[in-house]
């Protein structure tokens, strides 16, 4: 019976050996927290970005308006002179305009006109002088609906400014653009932005690609 509870022993030591000596064993299957790991997608951080940063969406350029026909033929040879070999022109008609122009005057005289300027300037507004044939007026906004304006005339006669609104015609246009079809790179990018288009109209924009074409095309929307 002694030999029975010897044995029992040994055995419960031996087991406790073993199992002291693996304690690394408890932990193999946990992800350590360092890891670069996105738990949204389970992808590496890595290849997240790298999928994101394919999808950007490429830019082309856009140039104008050109003020005039010859602005807008210069800015062509323009173009071509810088390596720019395919373009799109884009020229959309002249189209008449309903507006209402808000505006101080006529004004009878120049210490007239100065003294309403200053009371235009103290209130936060840049108004643009205009001679109709009734004289020099002052322009203070001008507005697409004839309501707006109507507001905009009791808010600075509220300030004590005395101001006048009419409707008026103008003709927009015709507007003429060049359009840069293929992606464009940084470097191209610099370089139309250091052309003078000798058109104070015309500003360079990026936008995004709507389409590719080849070679020089003519195209007039209505």
């Amino acid at each position: 019976m002694k030999w029975l509870c010897g044995l029992f022993i040994v055995a419960n030591v031996a087991l406790y050996l073993w199992v002291t000596q693996h304690p690394h064993q408890v932990d193999s299957g946990m992800v350590s927290a360092e890891e670069p790991v996105n738990t949204q997608s389970m992808k590496l951080l890595e290849e997240f970005n790298a999928g994101r940063s394919s999808t950007e969406p490429l830019h082309c350029a856009r140039l104008g308006p050109f003020a005039t026909e010859d602005t807008f033929l210069n800015g062509q040879q323009l173009l071509i002179n810088a390596g720019f070999a395919s373009f799109t022109r884009r020229i959309i008609n002249a189209r008449e305009l309903r507006v209402s122009r808000v505006f101080a005057g006529p004004f009878s005289s120049e210490l007239e006109l100065q003294s309403a300027l200053e009371d235009l300037h103290r209130l936060g507004f840049d108004p643009h002088l205009y001679e109709d044939a009734a004289g020099k007026v002052l322009t203070v906004k001008m507005f697409s609906q004839e309501e707006a304006a109507g507001r905009f005339k009791v808010q600075l006669e509220n300030q004590g400014i005395e101001v006048q609104a009419r409707p008026e015609r103008r003709t927009l246009g015709p507007l003429r653009w060049l359009e840069l079809p293929s992606v464009i790179t940084d470097e191209q990018r610099r370089t139309l932005r250091q052309i003078d288009w000798r058109d104070a109209m015309t500003k360079v924009s990026i936008v995004p690609c709507l389409g590719t074409s080849s070679g020089v095309s003519n195209q007039r929307s209505q």
